[in-house]
Formats: structure tokens, C-alpha cells, sequence
């Protein structure tokens, strides 16, 4: 398994009969279509990583801001 400290992306496909698959993008990834994005600013919402027992690393946890 690869652990990242820092951003990067991930992607998810899914089949006409709903199976998903998914993981990091990495260098030299075939992209065979494109995608559509959106970026939202959501400043009630905060954004952070936090240790997980189960996996042992920092999983991104979000919660509404001020709570």
C-alpha cells in the first residue's frame, strides 16, 4: 500500500450495472475518457486528518466548522 502525506487524487469508475472500482491516480495512468469536476467552497465545513486504529494512518475526517 502506498501512503501519501500529501494530496493527491483518486478516482472511481462504475459499470452500466452499478459495480464501482477505484483507487489513486498514478503516473502513467491510461485515461481512455474524460471527466467532470466540481470544486465548491464550503466554509461551514472543516477539512482534516486524523489517526485511524483500523488502518494506521491519518483518514480525512470532516465535520461541520465550530462543532
Amino acid at each position: 500500500m502506498v501512503h501519501h502525506s500529501s494530496s493527491h487524487l483518486h478516482r472511481a469508475l462504475s459499470t452500466a450495472t452499478g459495480e464501482v472500482f477505484g483507487g489513486h491516480v498514478a503516473p502513467d495512468c491510461i485515461v481512455r475518457a474524460t471527466a467532470e469536476v466540481l470544486l465548491a467552497l464550503l466554509p461551514e465545513w472543516e477539512f482534516g486528518r486524523e489517526p485511524d486504529a483500523l488502518t494506521g494512518y491519518d483518514e480525512l475526517v470532516v465535520r461541520a466548522r465550530g462543532k
